[in-house]
């Protein structure tokens, strides 16, 4: 097996050799053709890179002081209206792009409350499973701290127009209110977008 592999790795060197000689060669009898060819890979190149970058340049940090956490955003959040929630918000922002929609909220919390996170948790999955254009809503509920504060951590699916949806999110107890990041997508496309912007969240 290893004397076959030599074999191998050994033609490959020849035949990259005699690549490179045959192309040197050409370079050498034709050097503007081969000045035009190096010029159009490098704009090739270039162009490459714009697309490649392009869809990051909107990207930008967003302190979202009324809610108490920061998170980079694909396009700026706008404030929104309660909506109807309840309990009701004491701010609300949406940032939404084709590939995701992303509402980030703050809510008071109540006193005696044993677990504040789980509580928001739940009536924000239930205004979720309540909206006429949403169906179907799974979720499942972790608990786990969020930068040392207590948290809950929601993965979950719904249908919306026929479509099949995601919904991530995390809801976190700061001083006197439960600040709380959802993720809605539906592709792949989206998921990557989720994943960004979860791994930027912080705490002012």
């Amino acid at each position: 097996m290893k004397e076959e592999t030599a074999a191998i790795w050994q033609d490959l060197q020849e035949k990259g050799r005699a690549c490179y000689a045959r192309l040197r060669e050409w370079t050498v009898s034709n050097p503007r053709r081969a000045t035009q060819r190096a010029a159009f890979l490098v704009v090739a190149l270039t162009f490459g890179l714009i697309i490649a970058w392009y869809p990051f340049t909107g990207w930008k940090t967003y302190d979202m002081m009324p809610v108490g956490l920061t998170v980079d955003l694909p396009s700026k959040p706008v404030a929104a209206g309660a909506g109807g929630r309840v309990p009701t918000p004491v701010a609300v922002f949406e940032s939404r792009t084709e590939d995701v929609a992303v509402v980030v909220a703050a809510f008071e919390t109540v006193t005696g409350e044993a677990n504040p996170a789980h509580h928001v948790l739940k009536r924000a999955m239930d205004y979720l499973a309540h909206r006429p254009d949403m169906a179907d809503v799974e979720y499942q509920i972790t608990t786990r701290p969020f930068k040392r504060r207590p948290a809950c951590h929601v993965s979950g699916k719904f249908t919306r127009d026929g479509a099949d949806c995601r919904v991530v999110g995390t809801f976190v107890v700061l001083e006197g209110r439960v600040a709380q990041i959802l993720c809605l997508f539906n592709d792949l496309e989206g998921a990557r977008t989720m994943e960004r912007i979860m791994k930027s969240v912080d705490i002012l």
